[in-house]
């Protein structure tokens, strides 16, 4: 099945060309370890996560002396160029979710009820990733979240490190790849839209807790 070998891609593959890695290091005690969704356009053609619009509005909340048009992921980059580790950013895939990430340049030729299922899988309001239907949406979850759960158990994050769960996808994808994972997963929303600034979120105690902990990050030297 197309689908299944596309998000199964850890680079080696076919599908290759439209897989972005997780900024992520060798580094020990990783203080924080944001999941997200997965790459789009921007991420694509930069080759690094969370660089788009919602990247830099991540950024602008977490630190907001920092220049307007610099991205979390860029930001991380620098970190880990200066050698230093202790942010790691995760997707629970490694290629993009949507048909739309491909602008103005070749996609991986999918069919349309591989996107689809895709969707399905993305979108869906199941309560778990594990109660999802049908036979091609459960398969395409199953390697999402065994992907997720090798990558994301490589981590060191120590006694300190917490991972975030930015999304409600991402966040079903890390309670099923880790389900007692401890201490348990900060659940942000997504930062796209700005929603990190909306006033209906100010006062959540997960994101707020995120602020505090990326504030006590020295910046790159």
């Amino acid at each position: 099945m197309s689908a299944i070998d596309y998000v199964s891609e850890d680079g080696s593959g076919m599908y290759s060309q439209w897989r972005v890695p997780d900024l992520v290091t060798s580094h020990r005690n990783v203080k924080l370890v944001f999941v997200f969704e997965s790459p789009h356009a921007d991420e694509l053609r930069v080759g690094l996560p969370v660089v788009g619009a919602a990247g830099k509005s991540a950024l602008r909340y977490l630190a907001p002396g920092q220049s307007r048009e610099l991205s979390l992921g860029r930001f991380v980059q620098e970190r880990h160029a200066a050698g230093d580790g202790r942010i790691a950013i995760l997707n629970v895939s490694n290629v993009p979710m949507q048909a739309a990430a491909f602008v103005g340049i070749e996609g991986p030729g999918l069919e349309e009820g591989d996107w689809a299922m895709i969707g399905t899988v993305r979108r869906s309001k199941a309560r778990s990733m594990s109660s999802l239907r049908g036979t091609g949406e459960q398969a395409i979850a199953g390697v999402l979240v065994d992907g997720l759960r090798k990558r994301l158990s490589a981590v060191d994050c120590g006694v300190e490190g917490r991972v975030v769960a930015a999304g409600t996808f991402a966040q079903r994808a890390v309670v099923a790849a880790l389900p007692d994972l401890t201490p348990e997963p900060l659940r942000v929303p997504h930062p796209s839209f700005n929603q990190w600034f909306r006033a209906a979120n100010q006062n959540l105690p997960a994101l707020i807790n995120v602020r505090h902990r990326f504030e006590h990050q020295p910046s790159p030297a």
